[in-house]
């Protein structure tokens, strides 16, 4: 990565701040999207527990959608969402980073411009594929599952009314969570083929 792109990502980043005593990393997904995938869940948690991840918190260097958005969300904020229920507050910080990077003359991709299902937008000068904690399970697993490639979860935090501030978790997945990850699914395709020979029988 060359200076000039590392020094814009530092100004949007720009802050690095601990991660809490009792961060899970079910926080960077919504587990009550898919109630049917929680061996999923257990797993990704199992894995977190066992350490296969590098997560990184930063604050950004951006505003936050204003109340009348937040109301009333614009088309382009919707287009971010999979689905209607999605916090607006949430995916609007995710519009307003991807506004922000494309202001420092970089191309961001989106749904539309074969950018994978489980990706919201795609930073090609940074390899980063960037999602809102709003996602689902499967999306944050085939995120995590990419060998190449940066991953950037956007979310919204605060203790107060109107004292939310705008933070991006980067992930880094270790060669540990590719080998079991492999593992799980092949685990998976067993059991769904053992339950599908039974209702056959």
């Amino acid at each position: 990565m060359n200076v000039n792109i590392n020094q814009k990502r530092k100004q949007l980043f720009c802050n690095e701040v601990a991660l809490p005593n009792n961060f899970n990393i079910a926080e960077l997904y919504n587990s009550n999207r898919e109630k049917a995938f929680m061996y999923e869940m257990f797993f990704l948690d199992e894995c977190f527990v066992r350490g296969f991840f590098d997560i990184h918190k930063f604050e950004i260097n951006t505003v936050l959608p204003s109340e009348s958005e937040q109301r009333r969300p614009s088309w382009e904020v919707m287009r971010l969402k999979e689905y209607s229920r999605e916090k607006n507050l949430i995916v609007g910080t995710l519009w307003n980073l991807i506004q922000e990077i494309r202001q420092y003359g970089f191309d961001v991709l989106q749904d539309g411009d074969s950018v994978p299902w489980y990706v919201r937008a795609y930073v090609p000068a940074w390899k980063l594929m960037v999602s809102p904690s709003t996602q689902s399970i499967r999306g944050i697993l085939h995120m995590l599952n990419q060998p190449d490639g940066e991953i950037c979860i956007v979310t919204c935090e605060g203790y107060y009314e109107n004292d939310e501030k705008p933070i991006a978790y980067f992930i880094e997945s270790k060669p540990q969570f590719h080998k079991a990850y492999k593992d799980f699914l092949k685990e998976k395709e067993i059991e769904m083929k053992k339950h599908s020979s039974s209702w056959i029988l």
